[in-house]
C-alpha cells in the first residue's frame, strides 16, 4: 500500500497544531510569550487561539517568562553584556519591567566583576590614557550595556 504524500490540513485555530508548533520552538531554546505569539502568527495561526494554548502550557510549566528571562540573562552575561543592554533586550522580547528588575537584582559586585572581565579581554585590563582612545573605550563599554556609574567606579578603583 502506498503512503499518501498529502500534507494534513492546516487549521489556524487547531489547538493540537498550535501546541505542536510551540513545543517544537521551545525544544530548541526558551522563548518569551511575546516571541511565541509572534512566531505562531507568522506561521498562520490565529492569535487568540495561540494565546489560549499558551495560557494552558504556562499553567503546565511548559512556558515561563521567568525561566526565559533567567536564560537570556545568563546567556548575555556569558557574552559580556551589561545590565543596561540585557534589560533592553528583555523589554524588546515583551518581558515586564518588574520581572527584569527582579532578575537583574544581582549585587553591584557581580556586574563589576563582569565589567572587569570585559576590560581584561578587550583592553588587556587597562583604560587608555589618551583622551581620544579613552573615549573610544568608554563608548565600547557603554555599548556593551554597562552604565556610566559602573564604568566610572572601575576607573576610580583602577587609579
Amino acid at each position: 500500500m502506498k503512503k499518501s504524500s498529502k500534507k494534513p490540513e492546516f487549521d489556524p485555530g487547531s489547538r493540537v497544531q498550535i501546541e505542536g508548533a510551540i513545543l517544537r520552538l521551545q525544544s530548541f531554546r526558551e522563548h518569551s510569550e511575546k516571541e511565541l505569539v509572534q512566531k505562531c502568527v507568522a506561521r498562520g495561526f490565529d492569535a487568540s487561539s495561540v494565546q489560549l494554548v499558551l495560557d494552558e502550557l504556562r499553567e503546565m510549566g511548559l512556558q515561563s517568562n521567568v525561566r526565559y528571562t533567567e536564560s537570556l540573562l545568563y546567556s548575555r552575561q556569558r557574552k559580556g553584556f551589561g545590565p543596561v543592554r540585557i534589560a533592553a533586550d528583555l523589554r524588546s522580547k515583551g518581558i515586564e519591567d518588574d520581572l527584569i528588575q527582579q532578575v537583574l537584582a544581582l549585587s553591584d559586585e557581580t556586574w563589576q566583576v563582569l565589567l572587569e572581565r570585559v576590560i581584561a579581554k578587550k583592553f588587556q585590563g587597562k583604560i587608555a590614557t589618551e583622551p581620544k582612545e579613552k573615549a573610544k573605550q568608554l563608548r565600547y563599554l557603554q555599548s556593551r550595556g554597562f552604565s556610566a556609574e559602573q564604568i566610572w567606579n572601575w576607573i576610580k578603583s583602577d587609579t
